[in-house]
């Protein structure tokens, strides 16, 4: 994903938003989908081989509880799938708007 001004959303100018999915992923493994009130951490030795490790709802687990975790929730089964189909998009092309 491309970058985008900031400027709008941090002076709080109507209309303005970000991107609707934000990803994130280190050297050493690690990454993150940020997509509306819940974000995604993946672990892996290589980028396509990402497994996802956790899943929280940002807006009611802001400190990322892991007691609050919803990874193995049954009816999150579909999201987790979906954030992960998204993450694997962004990384084929990282200029797409997803």
């Amino acid at each position: 994903m491309d970058s985008i001004n900031l400027v709008p959303i941090l002076t709080q100018a109507p209309g303005a938003k970000g991107h609707a999915v934000l990803m994130h992923y280190s050297a050493k493994g690690g990454a993150a989908l940020r997509q509306g009130d819940w974000k995604l951490q993946l672990r892996g030795q290589k980028l396509k081989n990402l497994k996802a490790t956790h899943l929280f709802n940002l807006n009611t687990n802001p400190g990322e509880d892991p007691a609050k975790d919803f990874l193995n929730h049954p009816e999150q089964q579909e999201r987790v799938r979906r954030m992960l189909e998204t993450f694997q998009k962004g990384l084929k092309n990282p200029t797409a708007s997803l």
